[in-house]
């Protein structure tokens, strides 16, 4: 096995979309901005955002409990080979029996 070149992993996936990493960073230098004005002292605000934090952790949950169930149903036992495996196993050696 021949050690991995993480400087060439970008060019590994060919439709990487490259400009992720700065919109990633622009949407987050934003809403550090937005949550510096909003009033965490006030308890019911305060509240009000662990609330909607505890519901998005819920609606996740319930996001991955579905799609487990529907490749649980498939019998999806398939191997997942793509691009970002280049210098993993061979195809062959992943198979699922099937």
């Amino acid at each position: 096995m021949r050690p991995r070149d993480h400087s060439t992993f970008a060019n590994a996936v060919p439709n990487a979309n490259r400009g992720a990493c700065s919109t990633n960073l622009v949407i987050i230098l934003a809403v550090m901005q937005i949550s510096k004005k909003i009033p965490f002292e006030d308890p019911f605000t305060l509240n009000l955002c662990r609330g909607a934090y505890a519901l998005s952790n819920i609606i996740i949950l319930g996001i991955y409990l579905y799609i487990q169930t529907v490749v649980n149903k498939k019998k999806g036992t398939h191997a997942i080979i793509g691009p970002f495996m280049r210098w993993g196993p061979t195809p062959a050696n992943t198979r699922a029996q099937t």
